[in-house]
């Protein structure tokens, strides 16, 4: 993010001069996925928390929002040549890996009960980490196995345990965004307080049989 705790996706060469970049004035980064030098997906979080994923053209400074605004938790995206997305994404009480494309169709690609994780795609096969009662494996499912998903973002709690334990009604919570502050901190810097002999930095006493006694100096804010 910039000084104006703006956060941008920035593309240098390999001297380190700036080649490309986007700034999201109302969305932190939280994920990209590169499908080439130039166009990217991206998973972005704003002030409520809620996540989003875009497709970034950093050339030609185009987002296309593929999934605006849901408290699901989306994570570990991943690309493909086909401009498709593989992500991480809770449905049902289980995390599982779900697909998107650039005119917003969503498939659900694995079944697991407990959870599917961090996704590899070599173009007509995906690979992912399960979970079970047994520890983690390695799966691969054909990606022609991926169904249709209408409700990801909005309808993905179930009735289970795993979601809803105590049968409680969802309550909503409109006012988020008016509760946000901005930060404003102002930069400054720390005193020299810490420049006497002796400063304690945290220390501890022992009693047993005999006694010790623990004093550390180093103070990290310096």
């Amino acid at each position: 993010f910039d000084n104006n705790q703006d956060w941008l996706v920035a593309k240098f060469d390999l001297e380190g001069n700036l080649v490309n970049s986007f700034k999201f004035s109302d969305h932190k980064v939280a994920q990209i996925a590169p499908i080439n030098d130039n166009e990217l997906g991206v998973i972005l979080t704003d002030i409520t928390g809620k996540r989003s994923i875009a497709y970034l053209n950093l050339e030609t400074k185009k987002i296309n929002f593929l999934a605006l605004g849901s408290h699901n938790i989306i994570n570990n995206i991943v690309s493909t040549d086909n401009n498709e997305f593989f992500f991480e994404a809770q449905y049902k009480g289980a995390v599982n890996i779900f697909k998107i494309d650039l005119n917003k169709n969503i498939a659900q690609c694995t079944t697991e009960t407990i959870g599917a994780s961090t996704p590899y795609v070599n173009g007509w096969s995906l690979f992912y980490s399960a979970s079970d009662y047994d520890g983690s494996h390695i799966h691969n499912v054909p990606l022609s196995k991926c169904s249709k998903v209408d409700d990801l973002f909005t309808n993905y709690l179930g009735e289970n345990p795993s979601d809803n334990y105590n049968k409680f009604p969802p309550t909503p919570f409109p006012n988020q965004e008016e509760l946000h502050q901005k930060n404003n901190y102002q930069v400054k810097d720390y005193g020299h307080f810490d420049s006497r002999l002796f400063i304690p930095h945290s220390w501890n006493f022992l009693v047993g049989k005999g006694f010790g006694l623990n004093v550390m100096t180093d103070n990290y804010l310096r």
